[in-house]
């Protein structure tokens, strides 16, 4: 009996299991390949090379499972536009609240390594798009009936629990308040970009919005002092 049990609940929630089980293998690849090249890369490159594996992972399983219909320019409805400068806005309140009780990140000072650490934020933004709402929130999206959802589809209430799950690291870095409102707005940014997503059916605005978000952090805490 227990274990016709414990089968009706994999098969009622297999589709989420698939995705689970894909996530963590795009993950434990780019630990293996972060891990061999922990020899031959400083810390820094290193990281860079995890996030291009596991874009690049994703890639792989959009092109395999066809979650992913086209990339095309579209013209920005006003609703989406709000929704991405209010969701810019927010975040740089944020940094300038995190700049003015004097907790910045350290972003170092020389050019080329400010222009590094660009890069790889660039990277990261993409990859997360790629990641969350490329692949995750379009294959449950197309997998499941979204029809009962006027407002956030399934797929992307689910890949913005586990872009949260994935930034609770913040806690380790960050001063708890910070931490806190951080890991807030990464969810309320995840369902925001998960609706411009379903609504334009084009992830070219989320990768944007995002891209912009880390852009402006990097800046805020790299060159912007406040007294």
């Amino acid at each position: 009996m227990r274990f016709d049990y414990y089968l009706c609940i994999i098969k009622k929630y297999k589709i989420y299991l698939t995705v689970l089980l894909l996530y963590a293998t795009a993950y434990c690849l780019g630990i293996a390949i972060r891990f061999i090249s922990y020899n031959f890369y400083n810390n820094e490159l290193g990281n860079l090379i995890f996030k291009i594996t596991i874009a690049l992972v994703f890639t792989v399983y959009i092109y395999k499972y066809k979650t992913f219909k086209q990339i095309r320019f579209v013209r920005v409805d006003s609703l989406s536009l709000i929704i991405g400068i209010t969701i810019i806005s927010i975040f740089i309140l944020n940094n300038l609240l995190m700049i003015y009780l004097n907790f910045r990140i350290d972003y170092k000072d020389s050019q080329g390594e400010i222009i590094f650490a660009l890069t790889k934020i660039m990277v990261s933004s993409i990859g997360e798009e790629i990641t969350y709402r490329g692949f995750i929130q379009n294959y449950i999206n197309t997998k499941i009936d979204n029809r009962s959802n006027k407002f956030f589809s399934k797929g992307n209430i689910f890949a913005s629990i586990i872009m949260w799950v994935s930034h609770i690291g913040f806690f380790f870095i960050m001063p708890f308040s910070f931490a806190l409102s951080s890991i807030i707005l990464v969810l309320i940014f995840s369902l925001s970009v998960g609706f411009i997503m379903d609504k334009t059916h084009n992830i070219l605005l989320p990768i944007f919005i995002h891209i912009v978000i880390n852009v402006i952090h990097v800046f805020i805490h790299t060159y912007l002092y406040l007294y």
